[in-house]
């Protein structure tokens, strides 16, 4: 089964988007702090059950957002696994995808009610990632 990690901050949003990928048919590694997404990178950087990596960009921290995840996620040897960064804002993913082009880097907004779920599971669709 496709593992997809998930960092995100807000509880709302780490349990609806959970929820909406499992009904779909992955299994998901919900992380609400980014030391739990560290974590959950280090502990399946070679499990090729891991599918995918989605992130919020702002996580409750000045030093440790989603591109610090992403930034870590390729030092921890998964650069080869799409990353998926969201946000209401998506500024700093924009900065982000324009200096390091990278293919394997997507980016979602967030909606008004938070993660796009549509968008997010015709991604990873897309993308040939099915559970």
């Amino acid at each position: 089964m496709a593992l997809i990690i998930l960092v995100e901050d807000t509880l709302d949003q780490l349990t609806l988007m959970t929820q909406a990928l499992k009904m779909a048919g992955f299994e998901v590694l919900p992380c609400r702090y980014f030391y739990q997404g560290y974590k959950a990178i280090t502990d399946n950087a070679f499990n090729p059950e891991l599918a995918a990596i989605l992130s919020d960009s702002d996580l409750g921290t000045d030093v440790h957002n989603g591109q610090t995840i992403y930034a870590f996620a390729h030092h921890a040897l998964v650069d080869k696994i799409p990353f998926i960064g969201s946000s209401f804002a998506m500024k700093d993913w924009e900065n982000l995808a324009a200096l390091v082009k990278d293919p394997n880097l997507y980016l979602i907004p967030k909606n008004n009610d938070g993660w796009d779920i549509p968008a997010v599971l015709a991604k990873l669709a897309e993308l040939g990632i099915t559970p």
